[in-house]
């Protein structure tokens, strides 16, 4: 009896440990749970998909074209070309490369803390991604009042696999336009 009353707070120790899920934090202490890696699993959501998802604060992966980004705070103040003054926080995409109805539009935060990707997607400094088709994972959240990925886990340009394309539209000179 006695040793049963000893190993029985020894067993319920050892089962609440091995119940509990391992909490990863981030170099600024966030939890990364929920919101901080994406799953390998995610197939990759159109933007008119991502805009009409009803839950949000989850991971996903978007595929769409840079179509611009926004000026100031509010989305009707897109922007259909590349800033000329600073690097834009922030970037549109479209499921058209052409598309200008800001109902369509997803906007993507470019943070600048942990990876820098503001400064790897700005379109101040990197005109050249106008127009562009990118698949993004990252954190779906309200951002500008609509769905918008708030935290990119990271991106890569081209869709399907592909990484070149040819555009529908030839936007050269609006791009060069824009610096």
């Amino acid at each position: 009896m006695r040793t049963a009353a000893f190993l029985l707070p020894i067993l319920m120790c050892a089962g609440l440990l091995c119940a509990c899920e391992k909490l990863d934090l981030t170099e600024d202490g966030e939890s990364s749970n929920g919101g901080g890696t994406p799953s390998p699993s995610l197939s990759a959501l159109t933007i008119s998909e991502a805009l009409s998802q009803s839950e949000v604060e989850k991971d996903v992966a978007v595929t769409g074209y840079i179509v611009g980004y926004i000026q100031g705070t509010s989305l009707s103040n897109a922007q259909f070309d590349c800033p000329t003054d600073e690097a834009n926080t922030n970037m549109l995409l479209a499921d058209d490369i052409n598309e200008t109805d800001v109902a369509n539009l997803l906007p993507v935060r470019l943070t600048t803390t942990g990876e820098d990707f503001r400064l790897q997607l700005n379109l101040y400094d990197h005109p050249e991604y106008l127009y562009q088709p990118i698949t993004i994972e990252g954190y779906l959240d309200s951002y500008f009042t609509v769905n918008g990925i708030t935290k990119i886990y990271s991106y890569t340009f081209g869709t399907s696999g592909n990484t070149s394309y040819t555009p529908q539209t030839d936007h050269s000179e609006a791009v060069l336009e824009g610096r």
